[in-house]
């Protein structure tokens, strides 16, 4: 049987991102987690997952903001279409972005891939 999220689970996620949150992205990934970035490369492993959001640095970002789209699900994929506001490197940044999220069903549903295209919207 498929294991599902709901809109709400993947609507954290991307908060978590947003706010730089690694505790709940700590608890919500496989120790195997795969991150594709589309054009950028590949990360692998909860640590280097963790460390990479860590240095995008979204956290200290007081005006971020994140709206959300779309959220489609299939069995145990999703995908999510938004918009980030942020400060990066000294600069606010508006990203759009498509993250597809395929789910481990042997545990609990965990995040054990995450395939992201983002683009830079400007202005």
């Amino acid at each position: 049987m498929a294991i599902m999220k709901t809109r709400d689970f993947f609507e954290q996620v991307n908060q978590a991102f947003l706010d730089n949150d690694t505790s709940f992205i700590k608890e919500n990934v496989t120790e195997d987690v795969v991150w594709t970035m589309a054009g950028e490369g590949v990360i692998r492993g909860k640590t280097a997952f963790v460390e990479f959001m860590e240095k995008m640095g979204m956290g200290d970002d007081r005006d971020g903001t994140l709206t959300i789209d779309n959220i489609i699900t299939e069995g145990p994929q999703t995908a999510v279409i938004g918009k980030m506001t942020g400060t990066m490197e000294g600069t606010m940044k508006t990203y759009l972005y498509c993250d597809i999220y395929l789910l481990d069903e042997q545990q609990n549903g965990k995040i054990k891939e995450l395939t992201s295209f983002v683009t830079e919207m400007k202005e």
